[in-house]
């Protein structure tokens, strides 16, 4: 291929070939943060919040290590002392 361009401009314009055109990810990305913070405005931590954004937008490693991630948070909630009192006691 013959270039009776600059080798620079060639590399910029090669480059900027081979950039996408979209933001499509990043729009996906707002998009689920747009929709999480719509359902669960008003009860939501921003610690909370985090985490099921980046749930939400990593789904497939979500689903690949689902089993593991129940057992974990068992294992947090386990962990936490008993909030609710029972009205009867069998002591």
């Amino acid at each position: 291929m013959k270039s009776h361009f600059l080798p620079s401009i060639k590399k910029c314009l090669l480059i900027a070939a081979i950039l996408p055109s979209t933001t499509c990810s990043v729009e996906r990305s707002f998009s689920s943060l747009k929709r999480l913070k719509t359902w669960l405005r008003s009860t939501v931590t921003e610690n909370r919040l985090n985490g099921l954004a980046l749930m939400n937008v990593y789904k497939t490693y979500v689903q690949a290590q689902k089993s593991n991630i129940i057992d974990e948070t068992i294992q947090l909630f386990a962990m936490e002392p008993r909030r609710m009192q029972f009205l009867f006691n069998d002591q």
